[in-house]
């Protein structure tokens, strides 16, 4: 889905998502009923990521042995509103560790680069990084929730995973846990 040089993807075109007939237009006409993620922001965070340093101080290590398995660290930044137009304001991005992130604005984006099979946690908690990558962490989650609920805000969050895009929030209506909308990073390419 190209429009112009900036990639884009709105909260009404999930329908579409697996269409290949849709049009320019049509993707215009949908833009007027929803918010608009600007993918290209989204795709930039994760690439600060991918070039972060692998680091091994964390507790996760091959599943078979204690080496250290090098990770990249998760990025968080905040998603800045223009309109109805959502996009990273890279000056706020900054790094986590390898299992999670502090989302501290009022809507933020977040990677999850780890994905590696074969590995466990030394001790402690049973969460491995990778383990959420085909949604969005319980912990996440809850941090939605916090924030949803201190800045009264109903835009989506924005997860950008190995694969791919989610965006998340609680049932506006209160009722029904969180919605999800889950796009291929492959599809805006």
């Amino acid at each position: 889905m190209h429009c112009g040089e900036v990639q884009q993807f709105n909260t009404a075109t999930d329908a579409l998502q697996n269409s290949s007939n849709v049009t320019n237009s049509d993707i215009s006409e949908l833009r007027s009923h929803g918010d608009t993620y600007m993918v290209d922001g989204l795709e930039k965070l994760y690439s600060m990521t991918e070039s972060s340093e692998l680091v091994t101080n964390h507790p996760f290590v091959e599943a078979n042995s204690d080496m250290p398995v090098p990770l990249h660290v998760e990025y968080t930044a905040a998603l800045k509103t223009e309109g109805n137009k959502l996009g990273v304001d890279h000056s706020t991005a900054k790094p986590g560790t390898v299992a999670n992130t502090v989302l501290e604005h009022e809507n933020s984006a977040h990677t999850h680069p780890n994905h590696p099979e074969g590995v466990r946690r030394k001790s402690g908690s049973s969460m491995i990084p990778g383990t959420f990558d085909k949604s969005p962490s319980i912990p996440d989650r809850e941090n939605k929730t916090l924030r949803q609920k201190q800045y009264g805000t109903n835009k989506y969050y924005a997860v950008i995973g190995v694969e791919n895009i989610y965006l998340f929030r609680n049932n506006p209506s209160g009722i029904g846990g969180t919605q999800l909308i889950t796009a291929p990073r492959k599809f805006f390419k």
